[in-house]
């Protein structure tokens, strides 16, 4: 399983995403926008809730839905 494929909340995200590479600073304003957006086109839900470890609040934790696993595999496949 890829370390993104666990549940997570938008600050844990927007650290991994960082930690790849993929955005120029740990802030979740990277990646909370994105998780609204994905979460309306079903491809991931918010499925719990957690007291965050970088802000002490409670947030939502993210995961991908099936269409999002499927969606993602589907792009990857070539088309002839």
């Amino acid at each position: 399983m890829n370390r993104l494929d666990k549940p997570k909340t938008a600050k844990e995200l927007a650290v991994e995403l960082y930690e790849l590479g993929f955005i120029p600073s740990t802030e979740r304003n990277y990646t909370a926008p994105r998780l609204t957006e994905l979460e309306r086109i079903g491809l991931v839900e918010a499925i719990n809730k957690k007291k965050c470890s970088y802000t002490g609040k409670m947030v939502a934790v993210y995961e991908r839905t099936q269409k999002g696993f499927e969606t993602i595999n589907m792009n990857h496949i070539l088309k002839i």
